[in-house]
């Protein structure tokens, strides 16, 4: 199937049959990712020594990927154009405009004659090369079938008006280096309220109408009023949306400020003053009286069970403290016996079982031990995975959301324990390594050093416990209890 999309693309390049588009399109079963829509994790191998790239290793960067073949003539102009007239140009002006980071991902999509596509390779001056001879990720990006193929990708956290890993540009043909910089140049950070502000030292700054605020982990600002708070523009340049973790969503405005509307008490509100004891004094209109707020999470960063949660891709108001750390205890070092010895001590031929296999080793996870810790971090054949079983914040199952997955994040191996803390009713991961948070579902990572990062998933089976052993009649059984 491949060599007929790759036929067909190759008809298309040379501009023999133009009606080579019509079995392309029914050749790519899947609905083409596009301008606007947030690009999935995904991964190609180097082409120069088979190390994987993924998509997440461009966070805070603006990725150009170069679709191209050896034997497109359009891609051979382009591609050193490209590299040139971008990867070279931002690259000694230190980034865009607004010093983002720019990257150009050149990708192969042709198998045959390796050694044409070095010497593309090499005569036109590539850097970074990507290979997708087996077409996985140009299937996915290619309306049309055809390349030259450029896609761009935002990479930047927070950016203005534009999600993480939203795609500016996924077109057919070469739009030129002039399109493509307009497209880069227009990403920028999101400019929070106090930014323009001059640095008074270490990071603080006075503003004229909030006081002194630290903004070095923007969106989330501290205050020295008010300790931790997010802020978003409302879109007008001077109000803003404000998530406080004590009174919920405020609005003010830099004209108005220190009158703020809550939404959850549904009333106007005026700050007055920090108490002796480090409490709030508002004066509630609603009430007409004065009410007082704890100053929020004070401290180095807004925090529940330790947690850094300054780089966040959800919303803060999403979030919910329900326990402490690792409560349930996950398992840590797991303990495996025979399937015969686990019929013997706790298994029945109905119990459910998750079953993994790697490299001729062979393990079954109990429903009813994994209900218990809710996660497994395990080594087999060599092969580091975690078993999460996500239930939602109340405790309750739920069913079949299951997820196993490599436990390593480019190239290095996490360990994964219990946050305490859910977003969306579900209770987060996180990893020792990092302090990131990572939903159970998605197994994407929404806080942390390693935000917007994706973990590989595992294949897993899903059976009775006796259709398992008779499957694999040698593997092994996690057993119950303390690690071991």
């Amino acid at each position: 199937m491949n060599a007929i999309i790759r036929k067909t693309a190759r008809i298309i390049a040379t501009g023999a049959l133009c009606m080579s588009l019509i079995p392309v399109s029914l050749v790519l079963a899947q609905q083409p990712y596009s301008q606007g829509m947030v690009a999935p994790e995904f991964s190609l191998p180097n082409w120069e020594d088979g190390t994987m790239i993924r998509l997440s290793d461009f966070e805070g960067q603006i990725l150009v990927i170069d679709f191209f073949a050896f034997w497109c003539p359009i891609c051979a102009y382009s591609a050193a154009e490209v590299e040139e007239g971008v990867g070279d140009y931002y690259r000694e002006r230190d980034g865009n405009p607004s010093g983002v980071p720019v990257r150009v991902l050149s990708v192969n999509i042709e198998e045959e004659d390796r050694a044409a596509t070095d010497s593309f390779i090499q005569t036109h001056g590539l850097g970074l090369v990507g290979d997708d001879s087996e077409l996985k990720v140009w299937n996915r990006f290619s309306e049309t079938g055809s390349v030259p193929l450029f896609v761009v990708i935002n990479g930047l956290a927070h950016a203005e008006g534009l999600e993480q890993w939203e795609i500016l540009h996924a077109q057919p043909g070469y739009p030129g280096v002039e399109l493509l910089r307009e497209i880069i140049d227009g990403v920028r950070p999101r400019s929070g309220p106090f930014s323009a502000l001059p640095d008074a030292g270490d990071g603080w700054r006075r503003s004229p109408w909030y006081g002194w605020v630290h903004n070095a982990h923007d969106p989330w600002v501290y205050s020295a009023d008010h300790a931790w708070q997010y802020f978003l523009d409302d879109g007008s340049g001077k109000g803003w949306w404000v998530y406080d973790p004590v009174i919920s969503w405020m609005w003010t405005h830099s004209e108005y400020y220190p009158l703020a509307f809550s939404v959850y008490r549904n009333t106007w509100m005026r700050f007055e003053s920090r108490t002796q004891e480090g409490m709030r004094r508002f004066y509630d209109y609603a009430l007409e009286n004065p009410v007082l707020f704890d100053a929020g999470v004070a401290g180095d960063c807004l925090d529940w069970n330790d947690f850094r949660l300054t780089s966040l891709m959800v919303s803060p108001d999403m979030l919910r403290h329900i326990a402490g750390r690792d409560h349930p205890d996950p398992i840590m070092n797991p303990r495996f016996v025979t399937s015969d010895a686990a019929s013997e001590a706790f298994m029945n031929d109905y119990d459910t079982v998750l079953g993994v296999a790697h490299e001729g080793v062979a393990r079954a996870y109990p429903f009813h031990v994994l209900e218990q810790h809710k996660l497994v971090n395990d080594r087999i054949a060599g092969f580091p995975v975690a078993i999460a079983y996500a239930v939602d914040a109340t405790g309750c199952p739920m069913c079949g959301s299951i997820a196993v997955v490599e436990r390593r994040f480019n190239g290095r191996e996490l360990t994964f324990g219990m946050s305490g803390i859910s977003y969306a009713g579900f209770e987060l991961l996180y990893d020792h390594e990092t302090q990131s948070l990572w939903h159970q579902l998605s197994m994407r990572s929404i806080a942390g050093p390693l935000v917007g990062g994706v973990l590989e998933r595992v294949p897993f089976s899903q059976k009775w416990y006796y259709r398992w052993v008779e499957e694999s009649p040698d593997g092994e059984v996690l057993a119950p209890g303390a690690d071991g």
